[in-house]
């Protein structure tokens, strides 16, 4: 048996063989097929025999275990002349691979007895070197199998050659005897190569497909049957032999490489030339040219003949696919879930380097007026000092450098605070109201207080929701602004956000009317604003000199909003108060209540 590993024995004794048509005819007077079958493991016995075997080769066949193997090359290399000698020799002599052999006794032929020679280790006796001298290297074995009367048959006759070379064959040339072995069968000392009708040549490996999912699998690397036998069952029967689990054991699937010729021979098995499933299997064994890969893949009742035990089985594989098949859906949405945070980090860290921008460009604008300012005041100084006297000068110049340190101070704390508005979701009301100190003209004469707007989650979505319908795509040019309108709704909004409701009608029609800095409180009687995160996306530049005051003007509706600014140069201690327009109520989130007193 193959479970036992046993180097050489005996695995069936005169057993019946027929093939189909054979068998629709049979008569009581017919002469049975009987064949013995043998298994063998070549590499052990050619490296490591034990004593026992080789008596045994020698009574049992009349040779030695050298001889035994050129027989079996001889045969595979008859019926697979594609594969050559080379490549069957360091196949069938892998350490793990086992030769099953059909032996055949005719009865009515009478068999010289053979002679059992020692083992040849002459080096120069080799293939390679009779290779050199024949006059068709191909045909080194055509005397030993000389089937002149063969019966064509394609039906049992299958080859697959798949192996790697072992490391084994570098070191070791098991061609070695073969000149010694050609003369034997010349001069009729061999008989065993009349009786070796067939042969099968396999090797059972284990692979992993995951973790802690262990699979056997048999690689059907050669199958060959002399010509004049075949239509008799030998192949049939091998196959069935290589796929029973009495004496194979356990296995998930048999793996083969098959030439053209002989795919119809394997399909009889079951076996399948599905590329799905051999995918799984694509690191065992070769495939040569003109030869197709086929997986066979055994039903449950090979294993077991109880139904039920089948079933419960059945039911195990099923338990152990779908843990792996969940165990590999939580490692996908893991993977997305993380790609998913990748994405909004990368976004976010997008969006705070445009916030940073559009601070740098504001405070660019900045220091260019306080610098054309300083200049206007620098010229005028110098015109002041040269009517006057040098410690005049030195004096005003001292007084313009701590003017630009407390701009400069100022701009730097409107800058902190107005970064720490947009992004940071826990500003503080104090950060607030010193932002609106900055934007205040005279903040010296009220006193400013700041309440935090609690914004509910539905406002906030429809705010990030309204964002994507921006032209300006990933550019928010997010701000802050004060809305004074609708004075005595401003608690309204506060709770419920900006709606459709509170548009004004105005230069541009409707919309919700902004102001980026604080002004005329008195005049307009204005007690309480809205400090506002407004999303302005592209920005439409108007002028305030063109717009007038009878004509509502049409808007331009490839830009989001509107910037209303003046041309003309204020006073020097009064910053440009720019109205702004959006059209879209969800673009504006109130983040504070701030009222002057």
């Amino acid at each position: 048996m193959f479970a036992t590993k046993k180097d050489f024995t005996l695995l069936a004794r005169q057993i019946s063989l027929s093939s189909r048509e054979t068998a629709a005819t049979a008569t009581e007077t017919s002469v049975p097929f009987l064949v013995d079958v043998y298994q063998i493991r070549l590499w052990k016995l050619l490296n490591k025999p034990e004593k026992a075997d080789v008596e045994a080769i020698a009574q049992t066949f009349q040779c030695n275990p050298q001889e035994l193997l050129h027989t079996i090359v001889a045969l595979y290399d008859k019926s697979l002349s594609d594969i050559g000698g080379e490549t069957i020799y360091s196949t069938i002599c892998e350490p793990k691979v086992v030769t099953i052999l059909v032996v055949y006794d005719d009865p009515n032929v009478v068999l010289k007895q053979g002679t059992v020679s020692a083992i040849v280790t002459n080096e120069e006796d080799c293939l390679d070197t009779l290779l050199e001298d024949v006059e068709y290297p191909d045909s080194v074995f055509h005397k030993v199998f000389s089937d002149l009367s063969s019966s064509e048959s394609s039906d049992e006759d299958g080859d697959d050659d798949d192996d790697d070379e072992s490391d084994d064959d570098n070191e070791h040339d098991y061609s070695i005897g073969i000149g010694k072995f050609l003369e034997k069968v010349k001069a009729g000392k061999l008989n065993f190569h009349k009786r070796l009708i067939g042969c099968l040549s396999f090797q059972k490996t284990t692979i992993f497909p995951l973790p802690a999912q262990e699979e056997h699998v048999l690689d059907l690397q050669l199958l060959a049957c002399r010509k004049k036998f075949r239509g008799r069952g030998i192949g049939r029967h091998l196959m069935k032999l290589l796929m029973t689990h009495d004496y194979i054991g356990e296995y998930d699937a048999i793996i083969t490489a098959s030439d053209q010729s002989a795919i119809d021979f394997y399909r009889k098995f079951g076996f399948t030339e599905d590329s799905i499933i051999l995918s799984k299997y694509k690191d065992i064994g070769d495939c040569w040219t003109n030869t197709t890969k086929m997986c066979y893949l055994p039903p449950y009742n090979v294993i077991n003949d109880d139904p039920i035990r089948c079933l419960t089985m059945m039911d195990d594989q099923f338990q152990k696919w779908q843990k792996t098949m969940f165990s590999s859906y939580q490692n996908q949405a893991a993977l997305f879930n993380r790609l998913k945070n990748e994405m909004i980090g990368l976004y976010a860290k997008i969006n705070t380097q445009e916030q940073i921008i559009i601070s740098l460009n504001r405070e660019r604008f900045l220091l260019a007026k306080e610098n054309a300012s300083l200049k206007l005041k620098l010229s005028q100084s110098k015109t002041y000092a040269e009517e006057n006297n040098e410690d005049i000068e030195q004096l005003e110049t001292h007084q313009m450098i701590k003017d630009m340190e407390k701009i400069s101070i100022s701009n730097e704390k409107l800058l902190i605070a107005q970064m720490s508005l947009l992004m940071d979701d826990d500003c503080n009301t104090q950060m607030a109201i010193e932002y609106c100190t900055h934007k205040l003209k005279n903040p010296e004469n009220y006193q400013i207080k700041a309440k935090k707007i609690t914004v509910d989650s539905a406002t906030t979505a429809l705010y990030q929701s309204s964002l994507g319908s921006l032209h300006n795509g990933s550019q928010k040019n997010e701000t802050l602004l004060f809305y004074y309108g609708h004075h005595d709704h401003l608690d309204i909004i506060a709770n419920a956000g900006f709606t459709n409701e509170d548009f004004l009608y105005g230069s541009f029609g409707k919309g919700l009317y902004f102001h980026s800095m604080i002004k005329n409180l008195q005049a307009q009687k204005v007690e309480k604003i809205l400090l506002c995160k407004v999303a302005l996306g592209r920005i439409e530049l108007i002028s305030k000199s063109k717009i007038k005051s009878t004509i509502t003007l049409k808007r331009n509706t490839e830009y989001d909003s509107i910037k209303i600014f003046d041309m003309e140069m204020k006073d020097d201690n009064d910053d440009d108060d720019d109205e702004i327009v959006i059209f879209d109520s969800h673009l504006a989130l109130p983040l504070f209540i701030v009222t002057f007193e």
